[in-house]
C-alpha cells in the first residue's frame, strides 16, 4: 500500500513545500523574529524529517525532542503557533496538496500544540 508520503509525491515535493513554508515563516512579521538565531538549513532538514516520518516515509527524525528544541524560543504563544500553522496551510495550498493529506498533516501539527506552546 502506498504511504501518504508517496501519495504526496515523495522527497522532492515535500522538500519544495517545506522550503516555501520555512521561507515564509522567516519573512513573516509576526513570527519571523523567532528564527533569527536559527540555523535555517537545520530547520529545513528537521521539518522535512519530522513531516516525512509522520507521512509514512522510511525516514527517521534526528532532531531533539520538540519540547527541548523549542525551549530557546520560549515563550511561544498560541497566536504565534496559529500563525505558523496558517503559513503551513498556505504553503500546502500553493503546492496543491490533496485535502485529505493536508487535513492529516494539520491534525498532526495541532496534536503537537501542547508540546510547543507555553
Amino acid at each position: 500500500m502506498e504511504s501518504t508520503y508517496e501519495r504526496l509525491g515523495g522527497e522532492w515535493v515535500l522538500r519544495a513545500i517545506i522550503n516555501d513554508f520555512v521561507e515564509n515563516m522567516l519573512d513573516d512579521p509576526m513570527i519571523g523574529f523567532l528564527f533569527r538565531e536559527t540555523d535555517v538549513h537545520r530547520l529545513r532538514d528537521k521539518e522535512f524529517e519530522m513531516t516525512a516520518m509522520f507521512l509514512g516515509a522510511d525516514i527517521r527524525y534526528t532532531g531533539r525532542p520538540l519540547r527541548v528544541a523549542h525551549q530557546a524560543s520560549q515563550p511561544i504563544f498560541g497566536g504565534q503557533f496559529d500563525r505558523r500553522r496558517q503559513i503551513l496551510v498556505e504553503a500546502m495550498r500553493e503546492h496543491d496538496v490533496p485535502e485529505d493529506i493536508a487535513a492529516e498533516w494539520i491534525g498532526h501539527v495541532d496534536h503537537l500544540r501542547g508540546v510547543i506552546v507555553l
